[in-house]
C-alpha cells in the first residue's frame, strides 16, 4: 500500500507547519509507504527543519507570486505526477490537500477502510481534502483548467454525481455538497477566519481569490447551463460545452471522454 500525499500551498507557512505537517507527521501515516509532495505557488516558502527532510518541495517558478497560483492545474499535476499511468499506477491512494487543513490521529486507516467502499473520498469544505484512486480518475477523468482558483471543485463534483455516483463519497458541508456522506474521522474541522496566525498570512490570497471567483463561476454556469450553487437537489443532463484533452498520454485511460463532450477526433 504506497500512498502520495500532494499539499497545496501559496504564502501561508505559518497553516502549512503548524497545521497541516504537524499533524500529518504525528499520524498514523509514518506507518505507511508514503510520500509527501508540497506543491508551491509562492517564492516565500519556509519548511520547519523538523519536516524539510520528510517533503518533496515543488516550486511553479514560472508562476509569479501575484498569480495565486491555478488550483485545478495544481491538482492535475498532482494527479498526472502522482499515478503517472492509470492502467499502471504508480501509487494505490493518492491525496489532494489544501495547506489548512489537520489530519487526525487514526486518518490513514480510516481512509484505507473508506476505500473499500469508495474510490473518490472528499472531506472539509471544497477540495480542502480529496481522496482519491485510480478509477476514480477513469471515471470523472482531470480538473477542468478553465477553472482557476473557484469553482473547480464544484465542477468536478458534478462529473463525480455523474460518472462515479455509486463510488463517490462528497461531504461538503460548507457548500451543502454531499453524496453518500461518511463520517469524518480522517480530518479536523477547520474554518476561514478561527486562527489571528492564518487570517494574517491570508489576506492577500483571499483579496486575489474573489477576483479569480468572477470568471470561473461565469464559466461553470456556460458550461453546466445552471446556478452555481445548485447540487444535491438537481438533476445532472452532462456539460453544454466541449472540452479537450491537455495530457492525452494519461487522459487517454478515461473511460467518459465521450459523455463529457471531449473532442476526440
Amino acid at each position: 500500500m504506497k500512498i502520495k500525499i500532494y499539499i497545496l500551498t501559496y504564502k501561508n507557512n505559518y497553516v502549512l507547519n503548524e497545521w497541516n505537517l504537524k499533524t500529518l507527521f504525528n499520524s498514523d501515516i509514518t506507518n505507511y509507504d508514503y510520500e509527501v509532495n508540497i506543491i508551491n505557488n509562492h517564492s516565500d516558502i519556509h519548511i520547519n527543519n523538523e519536516y524539510i527532510n520528510n517533503v518533496n518541495i515543488i516550486n511553479n517558478v514560472l508562476r509569479p507570486d501575484q498569480s495565486c497560483g491555478h488550483i485545478s492545474k495544481d491538482w492535475n499535476a498532482a494527479i498526472v505526477n502522482g499515478f503517472k499511468d492509470l492502467n499502471h499506477p504508480d501509487c494505490d491512494i493518492l491525496i489532494c490537500v489544501q495547506n489548512d487543513e489537520k489530519f487526525k490521529q487514526d486518518w490513514v486507516s480510516n481512509i484505507i477502510k473508506y476505500h473499500e467502499t469508495y474510490n473518490f473520498i472528499t472531506f472539509g469544505s471544497g477540495d480542502g481534502f480529496m481522496s482519491f484512486k485510480p478509477d476514480a480518475i477513469k471515471n470523472i477523468g482531470l480538473f477542468d483548467e478553465r477553472f482557476i482558483c473557484g469553482k473547480q471543485e464544484h465542477d468536478y463534483f458534478m462529473r463525480a454525481k455523474l460518472y462515479n455516483k455509486e463510488k463517490s463519497s462528497i461531504n461538503d458541508k460548507t457548500h451543502n455538497y454531499i453524496l453518500n456522506s461518511i463520517n469524518n474521522n480522517v480530518m479536523e474541522t477547520t474554518l476561514d477566519g478561527n486562527d489571528h496566525g492564518r487570517e494574517d498570512a491570508a489576506k492577500l490570497v483571499k483579496k486575489t481569490y474573489e477576483n479569480y471567483q468572477i470568471s470561473s463561476r461565469h464559466m461553470f454556469t456556460l458550461k453546466w447551463g445552471i446556478d452555481n450553487s445548485t447540487f444535491s437537489s438537481m438533476t445532472l443532463t452532462g456539460p453544454k460545452v466541449f472540452s479537450v484533452m491537455l495530457y492525452p498520454y494519461f487522459e487517454k485511460h478515461v473511460r467518459t471522454l465521450k459523455e463529457q463532450l471531449y473532442i476526440l477526433k
